[in-house]
């Protein structure tokens, strides 16, 4: 039976990479770019749902008083 070398696949195009290459080179910089903007998006949904718990405990707690 053939062994098989260590290796990983390119996330955005499936094609066989090196073993700790997350992309290939062709796809590195696009992969980049959308890992920016999914950690912008994500931090942006957690500060919105922060200020959306405050406004609602400052709401709270302006009708219990």
């Amino acid at each position: 039976m053939a062994e098989l070398l260590n290796h990983q696949h390119c996330r955005v195009c499936d094609r066989a990479t090196s073993f700790g290459d997350i992309t290939c080179a062709d796809h590195k910089e696009e992969y980049e770019k959308t890992q920016k903007k999914r950690k912008r998006t994500v931090l942006m949904f957690y500060v919105g749902s922060a200020v959306l718990v405050i406004v609602l405990a400052k709401q709270l707690l302006d009708g219990l008083v």
